[in-house]
């Protein structure tokens, strides 16, 4: 299922409905105000979502969090997200791939453009691979057990976080 909707203007029953069915949904969410209280209500539906395996969420709006909560996704995919966009809450036992951007500003200083934001500087290994990835215009992985990430983020340590270079 694909959804695009304005941002609180959302009527949540059309995703509980699907509860017990729904496997594969996008989001793509227009702004409307700047407050991300509402967001809530709206992660809370994903959360009852109980056959739900792959999660597409695009915000259009700079700077916003997030919270998923799910025993069932299996991939989240964030890189149609704005620049911003964070997860501050990712409880996902069943989490294998994580999508979501990665750019580095012009000060050498590396950014995490969306998604999950990295507890700590990366590796030199790993930030080789992603100026790799932004040459050949292909994604770079680390597993969850590479890297710490900011929040609270409980996913196995085996899920792999692809970066997309911008």
């Amino acid at each position: 299922m694909s959804i695009h909707m304005k941002k609180g203007e959302w009527h949540l029953p059309v995703l509980t409905n699907f509860s017990n069915s729904l496997e594969e949904l996008t989001l793509c969410i227009s702004p409307d105000h700047e407050q991300d209280a509402d967001l809530q209500d709206l992660s809370k539906s994903i959360q009852q979502l109980s056959k739900l395996k792959k999660l597409k969420l695009s915000f259009l709006w700079k700077r916003c969090s997030f919270e998923i909560e799910s025993k069932t996704i299996e991939k989240i995919d964030m890189t149609g997200s704005e620049e911003g966009c964070f997860l501050d809450k990712c409880i996902c036992p069943s989490l294998k791939v994580f999508k979501c951007n990665y750019k580095r500003s012009n000060d050498a200083e590396q950014e995490q453009s969306n998604g999950l934001r990295p507890r700590f500087p990366f590796s030199d290994n790993i930030l080789e691979k992603l100026e790799s990835c932004k040459r050949n215009r292909k994604g770079v992985h680390v597993t969850v057990g590479e890297c710490s990430f900011v929040g609270m983020i409980v996913v196995p340590e085996t899920c792999k976080v692809m970066f997309t270079s911008q």
